[in-house]
């Protein structure tokens, strides 16, 4: 039985939800979710094991996808960091401790420009381009 996926995926560039910080530094990106509770046939889910965030520079995901393994069914939340420059994608499962993986979510993405300080301070990048704070 595929465990259910009410699932929302949401990219805070700037965290909006208590859980993910104010203010995100430029390299990371806090992905906020809602665990599901019920399975695809409407009963209770009993057994959320965890969730899978898969990661990529591509939109098809067909190459370079990374994934991120989340045991605890606790969580709503997760920050991710180190991310290369670039536009990333994201989406996810949730995984029973029986194995099954859900569904995917929906696809959210986000620019990853530099790290640095998140106080709107103006930086200088290390290829010497200019970019507006986000």
């Amino acid at each position: 039985m595929k465990t259910a996926l009410f699932l929302l995926l949401l990219l805070l560039p700037c965290g909006s939800f208590a859980d993910c910080p104010a203010k995100v530094p430029s390299d990371r990106a806090c992905v906020s979710w809602t665990p599901p509770t019920k399975n695809t046939d409407g009963t209770t889910l009993t057994n959320l094991a965890g969730f899978k965030i898969y990661l990529s520079q591509s939109s098809t995901f067909t190459n370079g996808v990374s994934i991120v393994t989340l045991s605890n069914p606790g969580l709503n939340h997760q920050m991710l960091t180190g991310l290369a420059r670039g536009i990333w994608y994201f989406r996810m499962t949730a995984f029973s401790s029986t194995g099954a993986e859900s569904a995917f979510t929906g696809m959210v993405s986000k620019t990853i420009r530099f790290g640095g300080p998140t106080d709107g301070a103006i930086e200088r990048p290390t290829d010497g381009s200019i970019e507006p704070r986000n």
